[in-house]
């Protein structure tokens, strides 16, 4: 996709960024597109898929594959279809 989204975090927790760049301090946080990251999170609900409304995700040994896969999939949707939309 196109849109400035990055991924920080290991393990179990992880974070989605509407930011082109890794925040690297906390104030680069700042300098994330808002609505960018609501329309994000927007679009998981409305596929089924819940993560925190400040992009905070996390995982765990209960996740199946195919929870995995789902959750991977709506994320590969909602930002293909913004993606579309922003043009």
């Amino acid at each position: 996709s196109g849109l400035p989204m990055t991924v920080t975090g290991f393990g179990t927790s992880m974070n989605l960024h509407a930011n082109a760049e890794p925040p690297a301090v906390i104030f680069d946080l700042l300098k994330r597109d808002a609505a960018l990251q609501e329309l994000v999170y927007l679009g998981l609900l409305a596929r089924g898929v819940y993560i925190a409304f400040r992009g905070m995700v996390n995982v765990g040994l209960a996740h199946t594959d195919d929870q995995l896969a789902r959750g991977l999939d709506a994320l590969d949707d909602t930002l293909a279809e913004l993606d579309q939309l922003a043009g």
